[in-house]
């Protein structure tokens, strides 16, 4: 499920980047991410994962890093099961 989180998140910025340099780092703020890309990966994360997430529910920091992302959609999903 790890290689497809960061699938999913390549796919969004367009890039093949190695994002475990970029595990911690503010995607936004090094150029990586912008907001086309932001609306695909929750696009994508929505389908891959039969989640719901809306961006104004999700603090803003959340999206920002590649770490935060996927503790956003493991805890998504978590939620989801127990349902």
């Amino acid at each position: 499920m790890e290689k497809e989180i960061e699938n999913i998140i390549q796919q969004a910025i367009g890039s093949d980047i190695d994002l475990n340099e970029y595990i911690n780092c503010d995607l936004i703020e090094e150029g990586i991410m912008d907001s086309l890309s932001f609306i695909i990966l929750i696009q994508n994360i929505e389908d891959k994962f039969n989640i719901e997430i809306s961006p104004t529910q999700v603090p803003p920091d959340v999206w920002r890093s590649v770490k935060k992302i996927k503790e956003l959609i493991y805890k998504r999903m978590e939620e989801a099961n127990e349902k």
